[in-house]
C-alpha cells in the first residue's frame, strides 16, 4: 500500500512531499521481471522533505527486512538518505550472509559532485556465494573473507575517481585437501 502528498507552488519554485509505501513486491517489479534477476523480497519506503528545486531537502528510508537474492538472504536492509544545504548524506547496513556489512558516505550536489563513500564487512562466508554463481561445485567450496573499500571523486568527471579495496583476510579450501590463504592483506587501487 503506498500514499503521497504533493505540494509544488511554481511561482517560488517551493515543493513539499509525503512519500510512504508499505510491502512493494520486488519480484514484481518490471525491472526484476524483464531482466530474470531472481530477487523476492518486500520493500518499504518513507519520504518526506520539502525546499525547493535549487535547495533541496528530503529525509528517506528504504527498507526490506528479507531479501533472497538467488536463494541466499540478505537481512535488515536499510538505506537511509537525508539531503540538505546541497549534500546528500548516505548511510547503509545489513546482514548479508551472515555477517554485518554498512557503508556511510557523502555527495555534494552542486559542482562536480564529488562523493566520499566507505563499505565495510565483517568476515564473509564465501560458500553462499559459491552457491549462487557456481551452484554445482558449492558443496565443494568453502571460504571466507572481508572486505573494507573507499570511493572517492568526482561523479561528474568519473575519469578522476579513486576506489581502494582492502582485503584483510582470504582463505579458500577445495574439497577440505586444498587450503588456500593470504598471507598478508590484500590491496587494489583504481585512480
Amino acid at each position: 500500500m503506498a500514499t503521497g502528498n504533493w505540494k509544488d507552488t511554481i511561482n517560488e519554485q517551493k515543493y513539499e512531499v509525503a512519500v510512504h509505501a508499505q510491502g512493494i513486491k520486488l519480484a514484481r517489479l518490471a525491472q526484476v521481471k524483464d531482466r530474470d534477476l531472481q530477487r523476492t523480497g518486500s520493500l518499504n519506503l518513507s519520504a518526506s522533505g520539502q525546499g525547493t528545486l535549487q535547495d533541496p531537502n528530503l529525509q528517506a528510508l528504504i527498507e526490506v527486512p528479507q531479501l533472497q537474492v538467488r536463494g541466499q538472504a540478505i537481512n535488515d536492509l536499510k538505506l537511509s538518505a537525508n539531503v540538505a544545504e546541497h549534500v546528500a548524506k548516505l548511510d547503509l547496513t545489513s546482514q548479508v550472509l551472515g555477517s554485518h556489512a554498512e557503508g556511510h558516505g557523502t555527495v555534494q550536489l552542486s559542482g562536480e559532485y564529488p562523493v566520499e563513500f566507505a563499505l565495510d564487512t565483517q568476515a564473509l562466508p564465501l560458500q553462499p556465494i559459491f552457491a549462487m554463481y557456481a551452484p554445482s561445485h558449492a558443496s565443494d567450496l568453502t571460504g571466507q573473507t572481508e572486505l573494507h573499500a573507499t570511493l572517492r571523486g568526482p561523479l561528474k568527471a568519473t575519469g578522476r575517481l579513486e576506489a581502494h579495496v582492502a582485503i584483510p583476510q582470504l582463505k579458500l579450501n577445495y574439497k577440505n585437501t586444498i587450503h588456500l590463504a593470504a598471507t598478508q592483506p590484500i590491496l587494489a587501487d583504481y585512480a
